[in-house]
């Protein structure tokens, strides 16, 4: 079971959403609650509660500013564990609630003072703390809740895309082991045939004569290409060997290679093909690669 917050939680991005939208809601919230409240001592409109107002809501952006910066390196330098980020939370509620709940006990107090002062002050702060805690965590916990929701949402389509990526990426490695891609003079695919398919390939002048298998018939394809390009490209692979000016073959395909008089010709694997022939100019290095193998 992980005893750490996500890192996602601690990212600064994140805990700047936080501080906006927890402001920006706790605004909203509190002036809508005035409404329906008789304790609230919010107003806009008298001047010395407008300043009240405005010093509460900046001394309490200011002091979740400093909380979620020392969060951002206090998670940095060592994974925060899930029970003190809980504490660390309940510690902001408790300090912005009592602040509001101070200014409202030092203008209630104002207002039916009576008596001594500060046991009057005390009075009405114990009176008006539960309720002033009640509120400011719904102020506050609904937006973290809500920052905490759509980063987890952000975190996992990010896993998502890099995992879609990373079998993207290496999709093609693995297929790349078994496919043979062959191009024209502008490098332009033209066929990709499988290595247990292909036969051998064929030059016809400026052109080459591609012969595999597919679903068991025998199959040419035509392109403008070299051979000499196929043999560059593919023999120092192994997977494809020159034998002829003519010819390149596919060394898993041949089933046996036999003398005829003075002349060498493979013999495929594959019913239906012709014999292709060994020149003598390819006849050793060809020889050794079939050894070697």
């Amino acid at each position: 079971m992980r005893n750490t917050i996500p890192d996602y939680i601690a990212d600064s991005g994140n805990l700047v959403l936080n501080i906006i939208l927890t402001t920006v809601f706790a605004v909203i919230f509190i002036a809508v609650y005035a409404f329906f409240s008789q304790t609230t001592w919010f107003d806009l409109h008298d001047e010395s509660r407008f300043l009240f107002t405005a010093g509460f809501i900046s001394a309490s952006e200011l002091l979740l500013i400093i909380s979620n910066t020392a969060l951002f390196y206090r998670h940095r330098k060592k994974p925060l564990s899930t029970a003190l980020f809980a504490v660390w939370i309940f510690l902001e509620i408790f300090l912005i609630a009592a602040m509001y709940t101070g200014i409202a006990a030092f203008i209630a107090c104002q207002d039916s003072w009576t008596g001594t002062y500060f046991p009057h002050w005390i009075s009405c702060f114990l009176r008006t703390y539960p309720k002033a805690f009640l509120v400011t965590g719904i102020a506050i916990g609904i937006p973290y809740a809500a920052t905490a929701a759509m980063a987890a949402a952000r975190d996992r389509n990010i896993a998502r895309i890099k995992a879609e990526e990373a079998a993207a990426t290496a999709q093609p490695v693995r297929k790349n082991k078994d496919l043979i891609d062959i191009t024209d003079y502008n490098g332009n695919l033209k066929i990709s045939v499988n290595i247990s398919n292909l036969l051998y390939i064929e030059s016809e002048d400026n052109y080459i004569k591609v012969h595999y298998t597919t679903q068991g018939k025998l199959r040419s394809h035509l392109v403008r290409c070299k051979i000499k390009t196929i043999e560059e490209k593919f023999s120092g692979s192994g997977r494809l060997i020159r034998c002829h000016r003519s010819y390149v073959v596919n060394p898993n395909k041949i089933k046996e290679m036999r003398k005829d008089m003075n002349n060498y010709s493979i013999i495929l694997d594959e019913n239906g093909t012709d014999p292709i022939p060994v020149s003598k100019k390819y006849f050793e290095s060809f020889r050794s690669f079939l050894k070697s193998e």
